[in-house]
């Protein structure tokens, strides 16, 4: 029987984003590193283990239509057509948690980033209005973090 090991501590933040391929999660994660800067780490869903620290969870609940469309935005484009992605596509495969907040197709990048900084406690306040880029990270005081994303 594999060995359960506990990441974290009670300072840390582990947020993790669900969600089928095309849906967000990646540029999500790569839009926090940049916004929150050194002390963030991307672990891909292998590789986490119990968490000690605060977790958030995120599913990104997105149409099979827009995650076509944002796909032919990306450089993987060309990689794989929309009929192989049919075949990957789950409808609301939620990852079942308790806290599990969902994101819907409406939600901008700029949106999505702004909840979890905030909802998560690492901006001092939230957007003032919509499309506000109001949200202060506190590198200062903000401990190591895990960002994963769930395919």
């Amino acid at each position: 029987m594999p060995e359960t090991r506990t990441t974290g501590h009670a300072g840390t933040r582990l947020v993790v984003l669900g969600g089928n391929s095309g849906s967000g999660k990646s540029t999500t994660a790569r839009e926090l590193r940049v916004r929150l800067g050194r002390g963030v780490a991307w672990v891909e869903q292998d590789h986490l283990a119990d968490h000690a620290g605060r977790t958030q969870l995120y599913y990104f609940d997105i149409s099979f239509e827009e995650t076509v469309r944002r796909h032919t935005t990306r450089p993987l484009a060309n990689e794989f057509t929309p009929d192989t992605m049919r075949a990957w596509y789950r409808p609301r495969d939620l990852l079942g948690q308790p806290g599990e907040t969902v994101i819907d197709e409406s939600s901008t990048i700029d949106d999505t980033v702004g909840r979890i900084l905030v909802e998560t406690g690492w901006a001092t306040r939230p957007p003032e209005r919509a499309g506000d880029q109001a949200l202060i990270a506190e590198p200062a005081s903000r401990p190591a973090a895990d960002v994963g994303a769930r395919s």
